[in-house]
């Protein structure tokens, strides 16, 4: 009888143990449910440029204990406290793992890019390239330093007649720039194709003579003349640009000096102005070339 009755007693103790473990582990769950609930990834979703960075935290986490992966290390690396590094284009994954929950957060990155693939410049004439969308660090290189060097910054400041290429590394991704240098504006450019009836073969020369207001001008797009680079009237801006280099281009009023010349059919809209000093007279000379309004040649001035 005793035994039966120590029997009942332990009966009655387990299940009264077991009551109360109901009622202790969904708390326990509970609470463990809460505290992920309010650790929070401070972005879910990202778009970045090549060399860019980002930096991600696990609000409501202790910061040492998260864990930081990438899903491509190629694409874009985090480092341990959540940094993330832009490499090349692409999309990929950044998690951060706290006790043993994952947070995620996609990240698309994108190419930057140069501000010009192709460009033409003279001997001397400096330029500023870029690469744009992007605060990385750039490293320039010029293939032939012989012909245009560039420094750390992107200037380019050209050397001699002749092709390179410009590249700008950021992170694992290469931007390159063709550029081709043509020679400095000089005397040289304003010989004459044939000595003219005085016996001048050299405006320069033949100007002085004739002085300051003189000038000399070609607006027959027949013409086939070889003293403007082989630039002529028809040609278009992007020839001219090829023979001369990148310029400037000013708007055209109607009280141009030189607006005598200009032809209804093809009234000049933008024209761009080269000038060469010589340092010995001190005397400044100089080509004018209008451009209509699609971009083509229409008059070429030499004058003082």
């Amino acid at each position: 009888m005793r035994n039966i009755k120590r029997v009942a007693v332990r009966i009655l103790i387990v299940l009264v143990l077991c009551s109360g473990v109901k009622d202790v582990v969904p708390n326990v769950a509970t609470a463990i449910t809460a505290e992920a609930a309010s650790i929070k990834l401070s972005k879910t979703k990202s778009t970045m440029y090549v060399g860019n960075t980002l930096q991600l935290k696990l609000k409501g986490a202790t910061a040492k204990k998260v864990k930081w992966t990438s899903s491509n290390k190629s694409v874009a690396k985090v480092s341990s406290s959540g940094k993330v590094s832009a490499l090349k284009k692409g999309t990929v994954t950044i998690k951060a793992k706290y006790k043993n929950v994952t947070y995620k957060c996609k990240v698309t990155v994108k190419s930057a890019k140069i501000s010009q693939k192709k460009l033409t410049l003279r001997v001397g004439q400096g330029y500023d390239l870029e690469v744009i969308n992007t605060v990385g660090k750039i490293t320039w290189k010029s293939s032939n330093t012989k012909v245009a060097k560039v420094n750390s910054n992107g200037y380019l400041s050209p050397k001699a007649a002749g092709n390179t290429k410009i590249t700008a590394k950021v992170g694992k991704e290469t931007y390159t720039c063709t550029l081709k240098v043509v020679p400095a504006f000089s005397e040289n450019d304003f010989v004459f194709d044939n000595p003219d009836d005085e016996g001048y073969t050299n405006f320069i020369d033949y100007s002085t003579n004739k002085g300051s207001s003189w000038y000399w001008f070609w607006d027959n797009p027949a013409g086939n003349y070889k003293c403007n680079r082989s630039i002529n009237v028809g040609d278009t801006y992007n020839n001219f640009i090829s023979a001369y280099g990148y310029c400037e281009s000013v708007a055209v009023t109607s009280y141009d000096k030189y607006n005598k010349h200009f032809n209804n059919s093809a009234y000049p809209r933008t024209k761009v102005v080269l000038c060469y000093k010589d340092y010995f007279t001190q005397n400044e000379y100089y080509k004018t070339f209008y451009f209509d309004r699609n971009g083509t040649v229409v008059l070429i001035i030499w004058h003082r």
